[in-house]
C-alpha cells in the first residue's frame, strides 16, 4: 500500500554518459550537440520499466513527476510506449538544460515527502546536491560515465527497488556520500577527489547501492608480476587485443608501446601497429570489423574496476555487446587482477545488456598471476 503524499520526481540528464562512448572519462566539459536519446535517457527508461514490472501497477497509477521534455517527460513516454525519437527532436543545450533543471526541482520539490530520482553520472549528483538540492532524498540511476558516489543504485532495477520501498513505505532515509572526482586526473591514473556532499538517500529491502570504490587497491610489485606473464607467456605476437580502463591494463598497454588513457580502451596487435588508443565505442566497432572472420586468437582484456567488480558497464561503455561478439563473445574475453584486489570481490557485476554476448555464463575465470586463476560469478544488474 502506498503511502499517502509520497511522489517521485524524475530528472534525466540528456548529457551524461556520452564520454564512455567516445572514449572519455567522462561527460563534463564535452562540446556535445543537444542530444534526444543518450546513455542516462535509456537508463531511465529501463528505470520506469523496472518499476512497473516490480510494482505491478501501470505507471499512470504510480506518483511520477517527470521534468520537461528530454529531462525527464520523453523517457516516461517512452516507458509507456508513446514516445519515439526522431531526426528533429532535439533536447535543450547544456545551460538551458540547468536551468530547467533548477526550475523544476524549485518549482515541485516537497522534500522528504518527494524521492529525488535522477539518471546521470556523478556530475550530474554533484550539481544536483550542491546546487539544485531541495531537502528530498536522492536515488542515481547509473546513466553516465563514472558513478563513484554512494548516492547511485548498483543497477536500474536496484534503483526500481529502492524508489518502491520509498513509495511503500519501506525505506529508511539515509545518509550517501556524492563524490566529484578530477576527470583529467583520473585519465592520467590518478585519484583526485573535486568534493564531496553528504546528502539523504534511501536504503529499501533487496536494493543494493553503490559502494565508494577504491582505485588503490594492489600492490605494483604484483601488477608488474601479472603484465610481465601477460607479455612474456599470454599474449601472441601479431594477435589483435583490445585493452580495457584501469591502471593494471593502462601498464599493460604502456609495455606494449601504446598510450592508453586511464579510464579508456586501446585496441591494435601485440608487438605491432596500435589501431585506436582512447578508442570510442565506433573506433572500437571498426577494429572488430576490421578483423572480419580471421578473429581467433582476438583478446579482450579486462579488469574489474575498484570495490565495486563491475566487469563490463559503467566504464566500459565504448565495448558495446555487439562489438564483443564480433571479436569473439566470452570465449575472447580474457579477465586479468592481481590477488589482492580479487580477495575483495565476491562477485563480477556485468551490465544486463552484455548476457548474451557472454552467452548468459555465470561463473568467469580471471587470471592473477603466472600459473594462478580464480574463478567468481557473475552478477548481471
Amino acid at each position: 500500500m502506498r503511502v499517502r503524499g509520497r511522489r517521485l520526481l524524475l530528472v534525466v540528464n540528456p548529457y551524461a554518459g556520452w564520454g564512455g562512448l567516445l572514449g572519455y572519462p567522462g561527460s563534463d566539459g564535452l562540446p556535445l550537440p543537444p542530444v534526444s536519446r543518450g546513455p542516462a535517457h535509456r537508463a531511465m527508461v529501463a528505470f520506469l520499466r523496472e518499476l512497473r514490472a516490480l510494482s505491478g501497477r501501470g505507471l499512470e497509477e504510480l506518483p511520477l513527476v517527470p521534468a520537461p521534455g528530454a529531462l525527464g517527460e520523453w523517457a516516461l513516454q517512452e516507458a509507456l510506449g508513446r514516445w519515439k525519437p526522431s531526426p528533429a527532436t532535439r533536447a535543450p543545450d547544456k545551460e538551458e538544460a540547468l536551468g530547467e533543471m533548477k526550475w523544476f526541482t524549485e518549482r515541485e520539490c516537497g522534500g522528504r515527502r518527494d524521492l529525488l530520482v535522477f539518471s546521470g553520472g556523478d556530475g550530474t549528483a554533484y550539481v544536483l546536491a550542491k546546487h539544485l538540492g531541495c531537502g528530498a532524498p536522492m536515488l542515481g540511476v547509473p546513466g553516465g560515465s563514472k558513478m563513484y558516489s554512494e548516492v547511485f543504485a548498483l543497477s536500474p532495477r536496484y534503483a526500481a527497488m529502492g524508489a518502491i520501498g520509498f513509495l511503500w513505505g519501506d525505506a529508511g532515509v539515509e545518509d550517501a556520500l556524492v563524490t566529484l572526482v578530477d576527470e583529467e586526473a583520473l585519465n592520467r591514473g590518478e585519484w583526485k577527489v573535486v568534493d564531496q556532499v553528504l546528502v539523504p538517500s534511501v536504503e529499501a529491502p533487496g536494493m543494493v547501492r553503490q559502494e565508494s570504490k577504491d582505485p588503490r587497491s594492489w600492490s605494483p610489485e604484483e601488477v608488474d608480476l601479472l603484465v610481465d606473464h601477460l607479455v612474456g607467456e599470454v599474449l601472441e605476437d601479431g594477435a589483435p587485443v583490445v585493452v580495457g580502463p584501469g591502471g593494471i591494463l593502462t601498464r599493460l598497454a604502456e609495455r606494449l608501446g601504446w598510450v592508453k588513457p586511464f579510464a579508456g580502451f586501446a585496441a591494435g596487435f601485440v608487438g605491432g601497429e596500435v589501431f585506436c588508443q582512447g578508442c570510442s565505442s565506433v573506433e572500437l566497432h571498426r577494429f572488430a570489423t576490421s578483423l572480419g572472420q580471421d578473429n581467433r586468437g582476438a583478446r579482450v582484456l579486462l579488469s574489474p574496476l575498484g570495490r565495486s567488480g563491475f566487469l563490463l558497464g559503467r566504464a566500459t561503455r565504448a565495448l558495446t555487446p555487439n562489438t564483443l561478439v564480433l571479436l569473439g563473445g566470452a570465449d575472447s574475453l580474457l579477465a586479468v587482477s592481481p590477488p589482492s584486489k580479487l580477495s575483495r570481490l565476491r562477485e563480477l557485476m556485468v551490465d544486463a545488456s552484455y548476457a548474451k554476448a557472454l552467452g548468459g555464463r555465470r561463473y568467469l575465470r580471471l587470471l592473477a598471476g603466472p600459473g594462478e586463476y580464480w574463478v567468481l560469478p557473475l552478477r548481471y544488474v
